[in-house]
Parts: structure tokens; C-alpha cells; sequence
């Protein structure tokens, strides 16, 4: 607080001195600086307080723009060879699953049979294969994509057996021959997240990640030109209908023209009056086309639908056109869904893991004596143990492949387990013996019996690290850990 003089008047008191210049006692400050800093711990305040609450949002790829609620969609980066799963939870956006895979050895777009490139567009599973009457190269199961599309059919591509599935083998990225091969483990968590006909699956040279902010944004252009095509349609204005279509529109073998004569047709039996309502809008945008997906309700007369329906849409002058659509009966999908659902449930895991792996190859080796890779591994397998009995999870888990699995933990499940046994068990005493180091192709094999020693535990038994090559440097992809009996 500010010192006050005899009358109270919160000024400093000042004394003369001689030239009768003020002079303030020792260790006084003078107002001026007692509010600048107060100002100025005001400011550190405020800004703290600012930094605090700007958090960066998180970032979505850019293909999705709008899910309903508890709905689903599969983005595949063929530039990443990454797959997201995003589902909408609580009104929100959110990346459930970001796992890696495998598309086509050649890039592009795929335009015939044999080509060895992936699709490109949005597409949707309309099946479900599984052993025995899956060959076991594919793995646990395979998901069947409605390649070639619509839009595909129009530009003249062909092939087909374009699938999500598993594998039988390890295998490295941009190896299919044009399917989006999986992780077995990831590719049975996904099958018991997607539905028929509803769930897109948007296949992309590559995908941006952007706020959902922007995401909305761009959907609301998307929610308006569906309302506008459907008033025009529930109030049978014909002309207002049409000009939402494109001249070059075609489905179930009508142009344009055919399309107008057969829903003027339509409206007129109906006297005008209809009820067509949209629920649950999926809307999904790629650089060449974009797709929205809803169920929809029709009544008119004493006609009455209820199914999904898919537009496919196109800017055309700068606005949005339709130029396909397609629908599937809700009695139809239900059973569907119905008979996928009970074999999604008879998935069963694999004994063995087998991984897709992104090996980048090795810098040119500097001018020095270099270890062979024997020896290599085994001074790798010495700073393990060390960081391990160090309990030092940075550099422990950076031996460590990005894409390393152990049961059902991908690398961060497992860091974070790690951390927490760090915590749990204290001071660590490591013991190795009978130590093997084998080469397999491009990958070593270390096998080694493990003593464990803690404060809270003790154990051993039999371990294996399969370690690969990344960026120069042996990583672990996969540990087995077997305990003596």
C-alpha cells in the first residue's frame, strides 16, 4: 500500500533538503514507479492468463466435413500411408484411430486393371469376407469397396477387388496391388466400427488437417443446398428442382431431360403436395467431386419411402450441382447391416502379429569403422538395458519404432504403460543372458533370457526384440516376452 502523510492524503511526505529538491527516504519509491509496476504485474497477469486459455484446436482431415451423431468415417492418406477413423462423439469431431497402411506401388489415380495404383475418390464397404473362403494372404478379414463408383463408371475406369483387408506377413508401405491393406489388429477394431452403405471411406493423394471450426464452416454451404433441393421438391416446384442438377446428371439410365419429364410426372400425381425430410447428413468433399449422404423420408400420397440416399455434387459456375444420386431401401440396409454385424462378431485375432512397416533407407555411411550389424545389435541391446534400469523414457522408448505394437497397445498405450510401471516399481536391476543376435533379411532377432528385478517385482523368463532399420538406426518394431514357469 501507499505510505500516507499526517493529513491522510495518500501522498508521499517529502522532506527539503538544501536548493529545496524533494528527496525520498531510502527504500521509498516514488508513485510513478510504484504504478508502473503495478501495471505492469497487471499485463503479466492478463497475458499469462491469455496463454493459458489459447489453446491450438485440434486439427481433422479436411475431407469430413459433417457426421452426425455416433457416425463414422475412414480418411486413407496415400502420401502418409496413414488411415484415420473419425467419429463424431458429444457434438464434436474427433480422430478415434490413426493407424498406418498400405496402398498401391504406384502412385495416381487408378485407371484400369492391373494398374497396381489405389483409387482415388469416396467410396463406401458393401461386404464382409472372411476365412475360410478368404485366402490367407488377405488376413483376418476383407472389406469389399463399391470401386469403380459412380463417378469412376463415367470416366471409363475399370478393375475391381478393391478392398480394405489384413495380412499374413510382414509387409512394407505402398506394396498392394491396389487395395488398402491393414495391421490385423487395427483392421478388426475397424470392422466393428463402420456400417454398410453409410460409412464413407475417402481415398486421397492427400489430406490436410484443419480445424473443426473451418470444417462447419465450409459444411453450412453444403446444409444450405441440400435445404434449398429439398423445399423444391416437398413444394413440387419442378423448375426450381431441376436447376439443382447438372446438365450433365445420369442415373438409373436417364439424362437430365428424361430426369425432369419423370419427376414433373411424379409431382403432378402427387398434386404437389409431398413430405421429403433429410436426417443424419454425412457430407464429405474431395478436390474433384463431393459426397452428402442422409436418410430420407418420403411421403406423398399414399406412397411412403424411408432409406438413404447418396448426391454426388460438382461446382459448376461456381455452384453446387448434382450429378448422380443413388438410394437403398432402410428394410434392405437393415438386414444388410444385420447379417455384417453377426460376422463382424465372429472375427477372430490371428496368432500371429504380422506388422506393415515404413523402413526409409539407410544415409550413405560416413568415413569411419563401422560395427557389423551383429555386433551392432548387440551394443544396441547394452544401452537398452541401461536406459531401462535408468528408468529414462525418453531416450528408452526413442529405441523404439513409432509403429511398434505389443498386444493390444499401439507405441503411445504403450509409453504411457511404461511410465506408470517406472513409477510403480522404483529402482530396476536388469539381467541378460544366452544372448543370440540373427540376421532376417532386413531386420535382426535378438533373443535372450530376462531377469527382472524391483522393489514390487520380480520375474523372468524368454524375450525376443525384432529390431528394423529406420532413418540409419536400428528401432524395435516387435518384443515377445514369454515368462519361465
Amino acid at each position: 500500500m501507499c505510505p500516507t502523510n499526517a493529513r491522510g492524503t495518500g501522498s508521499f511526505t517529502q522532506e527539503t533538503s538544501k536548493g529545496n529538491h524533494p528527496r525520498r527516504p531510502r527504500g521509498q519509491k516514488t508513485f510513478l514507479i510504484w504504478m508502473a509496476e503495478v501495471l505492469i504485474w497487471g499485463a503479466t497477469l492478463v497475458l499469462t492468463a491469455s496463454v493459458a486459455l489459447c489453446k491450438i484446436p485440434p486439427l481433422y482431415p479436411s475431407n469430413i466435413l459433417k457426421l452426425p451423431p455416433g457416425g463414422q468415417a475412414i480418411v486413407v492418406d496415400k502420401s502418409r500411408q496413414h488411415l484415420y477413423l473419425i467419429a463424431s462423439r458429444r457434438g464434436h469431431l474427433m480422430i478415434e484411430k490413426h493407424v498406418i497402411c498400405a496402398t498401391g506401388q504406384k502412385d495416381g489415380v487408378k485407371e484400369k486393371a492391373g494398374d497396381r495404383k489405389t483409387p482415388e475418390g469416396i467410396y463406401f464397404i458393401k461386404g464382409l469376407l472372411l476365412p475360410p473362403r478368404l485366402e490367407p494372404k488377405y488376413g483376418i478379414c476383407a472389406l469389399p469397396l463399391n470401386y469403380p463408383n459412380l463417378i469412376d463408371k463415367r470416366l471409363r475406369r475399370d478393375g475391381n477387388g478393391i478392398w480394405i483387408h489384413g495380412i499374413h506377413k510382414d509387409r512394407p508401405i505402398k506394396s498392394t496391388q491396389g487395395c488398402v491393406v491393414l495391421q490385423n489388429d487395427d483392421l478388426a477394431y475397424l470392422a466393428k466400427r463402420v456400417t454398410l452403405y453409410t460409412t464413407p471411406v475417402v481415398i486421397v493423394p492427400a489430406t490436410r488437417l484443419v480445424p473443426e471450426k473451418a470444417l462447419l464452416n465450409n459444411a453450412k454451404k453444403y446444409l444450405s443446398f441440400l435445404e434449398h433441393w429439398r423445399e423444391a421438391w416437398s413444394a413440387g416446384k419442378i423448375s426450381r428442382y431441376i436447376s439443382c442438377y447438372s446438365p450433365k446428371f445420369e442415373t438409373k439410365g436417364m439424362d437430365l431431360a428424361q430426369w425432369r419429364k419423370y419427376k414433373a410426372a411424379l409431382f403432378k400425381r402427387y398434386h404437389h403436395h409431398m413430405l421429403v425430410e433429410i436426417q443424419d447428413p454425412v457430407i464429405i468433399h474431395t478436390e474433384k467431386y463431393d459426397v452428402a449422404v442422409f436418410r430420407q423420408e418420403f411421403q406423398g400420397g399414399n406412397f411412403h419411402a424411408i432409406g438413404y440416399k447418396r448426391l454426388y455434387l460438382r461446382q459448376e459456375g461456381g455452384k453446387d450441382k448434382i450429378i448422380g444420386e443413388e438410394w437403398i431401401s432402410s428394410r434392405e440396409l437393415d438386414v444388410r447391416q444385420s447379417f455384417f454385424k453377426r460376422r463382424v462378431a465372429s472375427i477372430r485375432p490371428l496368432e500371429s502379429e504380422f506388422r506393415i512397416v515404413s523402413l526409409t533407407p539407410m544415409a550413405p555411411a560416413p568415413q569411419r569403422v563401422t560395427l557389423d550389424p551383429v555386433q551392432e545389435a548387440r551394443e544396441f541391446l547394452k544401452r537398452w538395458k541401461t536406459l531401462w534400469e535408468k528408468r529414462e523414457i525418453g531416450p528408452f522408448s526413442a529405441l523404439y519404432s513409432r509403429h511398434f505394437r505389443f498386444k493390444s497397445m499401439d507405441f503411445h498405450a504403450w509409453k504411457r504403460y511404461k511410465i506408470e510401471t517406472f513409477k510403480k516399481n522404483g529402482p530396476i536391476h536388469l539381467t541378460l543372458q544366452d544372448i543370440t543376435c540373427q540376421k532376417s533379411g532386413g531386420r535382426m532377432i535378438v533373443r535372450f533370457h530376462q531377469i527382472y528385478r524391483s522393489r514390487a517385482f520380480q520375474d523372468s523368463g524368454e524375450k525376443e526384440l525384432v529390431l528394423v532399420r529406420e532413418a540409419g538406426r536400428w528401432k524395435i518394431i516387435r518384443e515377445r516376452w514369454s515368462r519361465s514357469r
